[in-house]
């Protein structure tokens, strides 16, 4: 069987979605009562709640897949009165695909055997519970061919296949600090390999053992590896050839002392819409300071501008060391100039102290966090960084100098969803956040303040979905 040496980032790319906007099917009319509800409780053989795993209805209608809760808990509530195949695992969640009635996935794959499950308009059916395998597993390194070392952190998209070459699963994988990864939940039997980085190598695709997808893959061309349920096969490496390196060493700017976990980017510049982020190290800086970056390149160069990140409480800088807190200054820099497999060393970083704020964004009525923007202003008004909340509210802004500073926060969803620290309402547009009274945060050198928190008003009772009906 032959793939395209892309399908394995485009079908992460497609799961990743599915998960982003996994949810019921098409909601029915609630006052009617022509809805059903399917639910159950997930562990693995050990015992353990399997919390976060994908469970999944297909009928002959419709698919959809949602994920336990904590507990191992779940329920698919608000779907359409029909006959199911549920069933749940899978490589995310490291256990060997299971259907209903406690039928496990097997090699070389078929049909799944399974107990439909049937439910009527108005019913819950309960009691539809899996009890998972871990399964086997296959681990091994991701190196770089050129100098030998460990790609740590570097991630990766797993496909395997059957002895058929009957693709049955996927895995999105971050190598450790050694630059071990790791697939489990994969049944007994023979199995194929492919491995894809969106990284610039040029052999960012192959088939096991060491086989470069040119334009596809074909992976009977590989070698089967052995997989036992309970057993580990190891050593199922794969060596990556940089297009080009960067390294140098990141200290700071008075001590000289080593600078750790700061990863350095390349941008390009891109008149007159400034620049854009290309490549971001895929070996943060050591205890050393020591860092890698990998950046694509041709043969008649590629110019970059240079700077660090994720720094605090030290101030990032663009080469050649000048302060910089957004990527709208790296072009303040001078640019590099890289060719198809340069190793280029000595760029290196000094980068001076500075403070910083974190915080976290809640819902005031749930205390669930929130998605939203951040944007901290100078004691004049005018704003110094921009930033996001990751998926648990939590915020980080970068590093700059002691000074006195405001902060807003915006959540994505809710029309009230904006506040000014301390408490205080957003401005409107014409006007500045010190028409507000804000709070001042006052941050002395090297200081990273924490608990600078929000509770934003996200109207919820109001949003009208599906979801707060139910």
């Amino acid at each position: 069987m032959k793939v395209h040496s892309s399908l394995a980032l485009a079908l992460l790319a497609q799961a990743l979605t599915i998960s982003a906007h996994a949810a019921h099917p098409k909601a029915l009319d609630v006052a009617s009562g022509d809805f059903a509800a399917i639910a159950g409780h997930v562990t693995f053989a050990d015992g353990s709640n399997a919390g976060g795993v994908w469970v999944t209805f297909d009928s002959d209608v419709s698919s959809f897949m949602m994920q336990t809760r904590p507990d191992g808990s779940y329920e698919s509530s608000g779907i359409a009165p029909d006959a199911y195949r549920v069933c749940a695992g899978g490589f995310i969640a490291g256990a060997v695909t299971q259907c209903f009635d406690h039928y496990d996935q097997t090699l070389p794959i078929t049909t799944p055997q399974y107990t439909p499950v049937s439910v009527a308009a108005g019913e819950t059916r309960k009691g539809i519970d899996f009890e998972l395998s871990r399964g086997g597993s296959i681990s091994g390194h991701l190196i770089d061919a050129h100098s030998g070392l460990p790609l740590a952190g570097m991630s990766a998209s797993i496909l395997v296949y059957d002895s058929a070459a009957t693709n049955f699963g996927w895995a999105s994988v971050v190598a450790d600090d050694a630059g071990i990864y790791r697939v489990s939940g994969i049944p007994t039997g023979d199995v194929y390999l492919t491995m894809a980085v969106g990284q610039p190598f040029t052999d960012a695709a192959q088939v096991y053992p060491g086989i470069v997808c040119e334009t596809e893959c074909d992976v009977t061309a590989g070698q089967l590896i052995p997989v036992a349920v309970g057993g580990e096969t190891p050593d199922i490496d794969f060596a990556l050839h940089p297009q080009a390196t960067i390294r140098g060493r990141i200290t700071d700017a008075a001590t000289g002392e080593p600078i750790a976990g700061t990863v350095v980017n390349a941008y390009r510049p891109y008149p007159p819409f400034g620049v854009f982020l290309l490549s971001t190290s895929s070996q943060p800086s050591d205890s050393s300071g020591n860092y890698r970056l990998y950046v694509f390149a041709v043969d008649e160069g590629t110019a970059y501008h240079l700077a660090t990140s994720l720094g605090a409480p030290h101030i990032d800088v663009t080469h050649p060391n000048i302060p910089c807190i957004n990527s709208d200054c790296v072009t303040q820099g001078d640019t590099t100039l890289v060719q198809l497999g340069d190793d280029i060393g000595s760029i290196d970083f000094q980068m001076p102290l500075g403070s910083a704020m974190t915080g976290v964004v809640r819902d005031a009525l749930s205390g669930a966090p929130l998605l939203g923007h951040i944007t901290i202003f100078g004691a004049d008004g005018n704003p110094v960084w921009f930033g996001g909340t990751d998926q648990n509210g939590g915020y980080e802004s970068a590093a700059w100098f002691p000074g006195t500073y405001y902060i807003e926060a915006r959540a994505f969803e809710g029309p009230q969803a904006c506040a000014v620290y301390l408490d205080r309402s957003c401005p409107n547009p014409a006007d500045t956040i010190l028409s507000v009274g804000p709070t001042p945060i006052a941050l002395q050198l090297g200081e990273v303040r924490s608990g600078i928190d929000f509770y934003l008003d996200t109207n919820e009772l109001f949003r009208g979905t599906f979801e707060t009906m139910r």
